[in-house]
């Protein structure tokens, strides 16, 4: 029992030490618990995801992967709840970059450090005279019009 997991499940370690995690389990999960101590005797592992109930009566989703040492068990426990807060932050922000790429006026391109051309709007493509999505994987210097003369001499065909 570790720090990271008496914060995970909100309880102190004295709370939890030499009881079942089991009984933590949401009563929503609880009727596939047998199977999975089941699997857990049987092959010696599991992975399975799982609503536990915290000591303050709510719930988080979390995974977990469980090894059987024989007389104890080794258990990681990842809390997916903070990863999907992640994840729909950063989709909720890739739907913001998609809104205004699609609804400016101005021509817009995304690149990378390297100057790669990752996306750009219908007024980029406009600008450089290519369809939007034949620009992403391009560099943006080759839009300029000293494109050459940057290119410490190479020619590059445009696309």
């Amino acid at each position: 029992m570790n720090a990271a997991l008496c914060e995970l499940l909100g309880s102190e370690p004295h709370a939890l030490v030499g009881r079942s995690v089991l009984r933590l389990v949401a009563a929503v999960d609880r009727g596939s618990l047998g199977a999975a101590v089941r699997e857990l005797r049987s092959s010696g592992h599991l992975s399975a995801t799982l609503r536990l109930r915290t000591p303050q009566g709510s719930e988080i989703s979390i995974s977990v992967s469980v090894v059987d040492l024989g007389e104890s068990f080794y258990g990681v426990y990842r809390d997916l709840s903070r990863a999907r807060l992640q994840e729909d932050a950063l989709r909720d922000a890739e739907g913001l970059v998609a809104a205004l790429l699609a609804g400016s006026p101005d021509a817009i391109s995304v690149v990378n450090s390297g100057g790669g051309v990752l996306r750009a709007n219908a007024a980029f493509a406009d600008v450089v005279g290519t369809d939007a999505r034949a620009a992403i994987g391009h560099q943006l210097i080759h839009w300029l019009p000293q494109a050459d003369t940057l290119l410490e001499g190479e020619t590059r065909e445009r696309p």
